[in-house]
């Protein structure tokens, strides 16, 4: 919002030489922020009012150049000029030699078209004044020629651009500002409603209805006769330049120019084209209005309009109407001034993707005191300069409530951390026109109709403080425990990290949301946790609405756009949440916002939210070793990311089994089901083909599954081995077992019967040959014993050879291979 400080100053009495920067630190202190301070047409050099005294046509160019005599003050200057909007007698800006204009556009004498140029006739555009560049800007017959024109066009003067906060809409007006300006730098104050205007009789030739809930107040004033060629008054142009407004009509420029200095939005319709009572309601389904951007709009019976007894006629407190609006020939006229409700007009302009000017005062809220005022004066500013007459009034009105605020004196203290006088605080209140009664200890506050942001003691505090001054609460650190490092869970997931970067992973960060799609493309049936899904109240996307129950789409997406992109080695990983809707049944709560909720009502809100377990899952696929002239090249295979999670799970202490398992994405035959004791860890393996051609993925892939939360339970300190320099003996066994037993298993079996003397066990190769039965494997383990205290004997050896055995035989089943 732009506002001249020289229309401030006309309200609020700044002592001399106050200097722009006291200004615009007051209005910081107040909580505004001040975007910018701009110098409005800055022009430098003679710019005076000049009479057009004769005008010489030289046509013997292209287009028709005039030469003209301009007088300047106590002489004549010859200027050319290509514009044809002015006629001899006319009083226009002159730029004379020595001026600069905007842009450092300088002007000087100078020869053209065969004449000699002694300035420039200047339009508003070149003066930084306005946008129009139509035509030169012609003046009013009653200035002096010779006059400074840049203090008659408020040229140089200093524009303020100031940030309103959405809750203070009060403060969208010379008015408003004017009112906190002078409260903050102690200095008289003049209301602008404070002049006085003569009344306004009622008139039964205009009838005014509300028929809604959405407003309360609607005042309609009658004119007539109004004199269709006046213009509006330069002082009038001055301050709606300088606010950014392009001047239109003078019926326009009126309600702009009151909307501005007070704070009421008006519209101006054409009475000859409204048939009989203008009336507030709520939009028909199906009504349509074609605006005053040329833009036909469809209304829904929540969007609010003011209409007539046939038609809609403007979108309420957003956008006039194009078959009412005020035309060259629009003699008799109608200004409408109401109260709507601020959250109706904010839905309307957001459903028709129209904000306006009054829209953004409307939804922040205004002064439902002076909608009639506005408007009679309004109608007093077109009978002085549009020569109309005022036929009369009617309005309309719903009785509007004050609300009252308890406060506690004791909560500027609570909330802020200072203590202020009680005396201090009841001054601050009234200056801000607030009524106070005391109740007690506690206050009674009634706010102005104006402060729509007043409606907890929280907000009074607010405004103690404002006034009071931010700056003088006292910086002060807050007090804090010495940090007592990371917890042992926050340890153990950073570690799983680098351990898994430590085997070649990249890690990576993906967004946690999916759509249904995404989880039906990886085969995962309806019965399955994973498919109910959460899904958000509000999404980024509604291509993507639910939270992801798996971590694996994202980690395909990423190796889909990694392989597009011509990289088609992947070992990718991530550490994240999934989420999974409560198998509790729900209840519908909603706590009040002004208290604690009760222990109840927080145990049903617990209920409400989904399970978040912590998950880490990785994807392989390509070559896990890069092929070259070197030998031992390498491509994942399947067992490679059930090896990664038995090693991880090793580095915690932590023992794992597995069984083959059927899981969607995985493949049926090359899934793993990792499990610690009798809890389910994940699962590891390949990916389901058929999952991989649905999603867009050619060759295989492999990965994991795996339940963080489970690891940083169980997660055990690894102490460190004790080396001893006894002698090691290793033992070579082999063992045919059936296929359906894993290698884990039979280590498990080893390491058990072998007792302290076994220092390890590792499966070194796998058989599977005819010569061994059907649905027969063998299974190579190197052994290696060591006792710390003596060399092992080789009946000690032979002893724990046949104990290995014979355990083996007992629980797999299995015969050792020759």
């Amino acid at each position: 919002m732009k506002l001249p400080i020289s229309w401030i100053n006309e309200f609020v009495k700044f002592p001399k030489n106050t200097k722009t920067e006291t200004i615009v630190e007051n209005l910081v202190k107040l909580g505004y922020e001040v975007e910018s301070v701009e110098i409005f047409g800055e022009v430098q050099g003679p710019l005076v009012v000049g009479k057009v005294e004769k005008i010489e046509i030289l046509s013997e160019f292209k287009k028709p150049i005039r030469y003209c005599q301009v007088r300047v003050g106590n002489k004549t200057n010859g200027i050319i000029c290509g514009a044809s909007n002015f006629n001899e007698g006319d009083l226009v800006v002159v730029a004379l030699p020595g001026a600069v204009l905007p842009g450092d556009f300088k002007i000087s004498q100078r020869e053209t078209y065969g004449k000699i140029s002694q300035g420039m006739i200047c339009s508003a555009k070149e003066l930084g004044f306005s946008d129009n560049h139509e035509g030169i800007m012609v003046l009013k017959s009653d200035l002096k020629v010779g006059a400074d024109a840049k203090e008659i066009l408020g040229l140089g003067e200093t524009v303020l651009d100031i940030a309103v906060l959405p809750d203070r809409g009060y403060a969208m007006s010379i008015r408003g500002i004017g009112r906190e300006l002078a409260l903050a730098m102690n200095v008289k104050y003049i209301d602008p409603i404070s002049q006085k205007v003569p009344k306004v009789k009622k008139s039964s030739k205009i009838k005014a209805n509300i028929k809604t809930s959405k407003a309360s107040k609607l005042a309609l004033v009658l004119l007539k006769d109004y004199d269709t060629k006046s213009q509006t008054p330069l002082f009038m142009q001055r301050r709606l330049a300088q606010a950014g407004f392009r001047s239109i009509s003078l019926p326009v420029d009126v309600t702009n120019y009151l909307m501005l200095e007070i704070g009421q939005p008006l519209h101006a319709f054409d009475a000859d084209k409204v048939n009989g009572s203008v009336i507030v309601r709520n939009a028909k389904n199906g009504e349509s209005l074609e605006t005053l951007d040329h833009v036909k709009r469809k209304l829904v019976e929540n969007d609010l309009v003011i209409a007539d007894s046939k038609k809609v006629l403007s979108v309420a407190g957003v956008m006039g109407g194009l078959e009412s609006e005020i035309s060259d020939k629009s003699k008799n006229l109608i200004i409408e001034s109401a109260v709507f409700d601020k959250g109706s007009i904010s839905k309307t302009s957001r459903n028709l993707k129209l904000p306006s000017e009054a829209s953004k005062r409307f939804e922040r809220g205004i002064d439902p005191s002076i909608n009639e005022y506005t408007a009679i004066l309004a109608a007093h500013y077109l009978a002085k300069y549009g020569k109309a007459e005022i036929i009369g009034i009617a309005s309309a009105k719903k009785p509007i409530k004050n609300q009252s605020v308890n406060f506690s004196p004791q909560e500027v203290n609570r909330l802020i951390g200072v203590d202020i006088e009680n005396l201090i605080m009841l001054k601050i209140l009234k200056s801000l026109d607030m009524k106070v009664s005391k109740i007690g200890k506690n206050w009674k506050i009634t706010p102005p109709a104006w402060r729509h942001d007043i409606n907890l003691a929280a907000d009074l505090v607010e405004e103690i403080i404002r006034i009071w001054g931010y700056h003088k609460i006292p910086s002060q650190l807050p007090k804090t425990n010495i940090g007592t490092g990371l917890s042992s869970s926050q340890k153990v997931k950073r570690s799983l990290s680098v351990k898994m970067a430590s085997m070649g992973l990249n890690e990576v960060l993906n967004y946690p949301f999916i759509s249904l799609e995404k989880i039906n493309n990886l085969g995962i049936k309806p019965n399955d946790e994973r498919q109910n899904l959460v899904r958000l109240a509000n999404p980024l996307s509604e291509d993507l609405p639910y939270l992801r129950s798996t971590l694996l789409p994202g980690l395909f997406d990423a190796v889909i756009r990694n392989i597009s992109r011509g990289n088609d080695n992947l070992a990718l990983f991530e550490q994240g949440s999934v989420y999974l809707k409560p198998k509790k049944k729900q209840s519908k709560i909603k706590p009040a916002l002004l208290r604690r909720p009760s222990a109840k009502e927080i145990q049903l809100l617990d209920v409400l939210i989904p399970d978040q377990p912590k998950m880490i899952s990785a994807i392989l696929t390509g070559e896990k070793y890069n092929s070259g002239w070197w030998p031992n090249s390498q491509k994942y295979n399947w067992h490679d990311p059930i090896e990664m999670v038995a090693r991880l799970c090793e580095e915690y202490g932590i023992k794992v089994s597995l069984k083959n398992a059927n899981k969607a994405p995985f493949h049926p035959g090359r899934c793993a089901e990792i499990s610690i004791g009798e809890k389910i860890l994940g699962y590891a393996g390949e990916f389901n083909p058929s999952v991989l051609e649905k999603i867009g993925i050619n060759g295989k892939v492999y990965g994991f599954e795996i339940e963080n939360d489970l690891i940083v339970e169980l997660a055990q300190v690894i102490k460190a081995p004790v080396f001893s320099s006894m002698p090691v003996v290793k033992e070579d066994l082999a063992f045919v077992v059936a296929k359906s037993v894993t290698a884990i298993e039979v280590i498990e079996t080893i390491e058990k019967s072998s007792g302290d003397l076994l220092e390890s066990v590792r499966l070194f190769d796998v058989y599977e040959g005819s010569n061994l039965g059907e649905d027969k494997k063998s299974l190579a383990f190197s052994l290696r014993f060591r006792a710390f205290d003596r060399t092992l004997k080789s009946e000690e050896i032979s002893t724990l050879r046949g104990q290995i055995i014979e355990a083996v035989q007992q629980r797999h089943r299995g015969s050792l291979r020759a």
